[in-house]
């Protein structure tokens, strides 16, 4: 990402923030509603990965509103990213795995104390890639802030839609709201407030907080919204609706074999 870009968004997110107050400094080991995680501390920031916000939309939770994680025992490991979701896009390399099971989030948080605003960045690039991606050490350390970076689903597992599939089209933006969910019951565990919580992305992730925006169900989860790129509404052009085949007659069940799959 260019410098210009970058310091564009340091100051619109800044600026829609606001400053933090002085707080606990938050230590490597914290405590969420699931269970305990241990992330990594550098000189500047602590940063967690990987950590689940919901379960994998695999089998019988394909093409399923996501819910709450369940609970772990014992203290987890977040200290390396959980698995990107599958995906297809030639800047994006076949040799990387991909898992479906992968909604994971992660948080990175300045290593001093105070209590801060909250920047929940969603990826774009053609909705492709994963959160880890976005290297959040420079905005949350220069900006004092904590970053949260996430997964959701993408391609057909995002975007399917078919008539009779309880919300049909929009898991992608469903996953993306579950994770506000968590932000809003863990936060303060990373020394972020979840009352001061601004919600942002480039490309396909500016049109996605677009729709946030607008989005009543996601009314109260985050305070702010900055689009620093034009929102790419055009980017989900290869994910088309099934209801024109379907009023027609096309059995998409037999012809694409879906009734195999979430029975594994």
């Amino acid at each position: 990402m260019r410098r210009g870009t970058w310091a564009l968004i340091i100051t619109m997110v800044l600026t829609a923030c606001g400053g933090g107050d002085v707080g606990q400094r938050p230590p490597d080991t914290v405590r969420v509603e699931n269970g305990e995680v241990r992330g990594v501390v550098h000189a500047d920031r602590t940063v967690f990965q990987g950590i689940p916000y919901a379960p994998a939309p695999k089998g019988e939770l394909r093409w399923r509103s996501p819910h709450r994680a369940a609970d772990w025992e014992g203290v987890r490991d977040a200290t390396k990213p959980g698995n990107p979701c599958p995906q297809v896009g030639s800047s994006y390399s076949p040799t990387r795995a991909t898992d479906e099971d992968c909604l994971f989030l992660n948080v990175t948080t300045p290593s001093t104390a105070g209590r801060r605003p909250v920047l929940v960045w969603i990826h774009g690039d053609g909705a492709i890639g994963a959160g880890h991606h976005f290297d959040a050490a420079a905005l949350a350390t220069k900006g004092d802030v904590v970053v949260v970076t996430l997964n959701y689903r993408l391609g057909v597992f995002g975007g399917f839609g078919l008539p009779g599939l309880e919300g049909s089209g929009t898991f992608g933006l469903q996953d993306q709201r579950e994770a506000l969910e968590w932000v809003r019951r863990n936060i303060d565990s990373f020394g972020g407030d979840p009352g001061n919580v601004t919600l942002f992305g480039v490309s396909y992730g500016a049109s996605a907080t677009a729709a946030h925006l607008v989005s009543p169900a996601s009314r109260g989860l985050f305070h702010n919204g900055d689009l620093p790129h034009w929102p790419a509404f055009g980017e989900g052009r290869h994910v088309q609706s099934l209801a024109p085949g379907a009023i027609i007659g096309v059995d998409y069940r037999a012809e694409h074999r879906l009734d195999s799959w979430g029975n594994e």
